[in-house]
């Protein structure tokens, strides 16, 4: 399962949950920019961002980040003192999970359809900002 997958089980589930992603790296990293990890208050983690005790530390933190619920850019050292053997830094966003994602498009036109199609199947609450009758008149998408 993808980290997309998860996320999405996770919204139907409603259960709380932390998305922590790599933003930048320097030096010898075990993972790079782009990594995720999604943390549960059982403090299982889906995904990695380096292992060892870089991702214990990012792990603490992303359940104070579900406690808090609030956002946090955090700078972790995967050298020596972690005894990993990188000697790298990484830079890592940590945030709590809403219940429910929410999706404001605006315009109904195809564009707008097909990014709807899309969205119910990660389980976005969908808005449609339109002003044309003729779009407003037409039938809800498929999903």
């Amino acid at each position: 399962m993808d980290i997309f997958r998860m996320l999405a089980e996770i919204s139907r589930e409603g259960k709380p949950a932390a998305l922590c992603t790599i933003i930048k790296t320097s030096g010898s990293t075990p993972r790079k920019a782009g990594s995720k990890m999604i943390v549960r208050p059982d403090s299982k983690p889906f995904g990695s961002v380096g292992g060892g005790k870089l991702e214990l530390q990012v792990i603490e933190d992303a359940l104070i980040s579900i406690e808090t619920g609030n956002t946090l850019l955090k700078d972790y050292s995967a050298g020596e003192d972690n005894d990993m053997h990188c000697y790298g830094e990484c830079q890592i966003f940590i945030e709590p999970l809403p219940n429910n994602y929410q999706l404001i498009i605006f315009g109904g036109g195809h564009v707008g359809q097909a990014l709807v199609r899309n969205a119910c199947i990660y389980l976005f609450i969908v808005i449609i900002v339109e002003d044309s009758e003729e779009l407003i008149d037409k039938k809800k998408p498929q999903t």
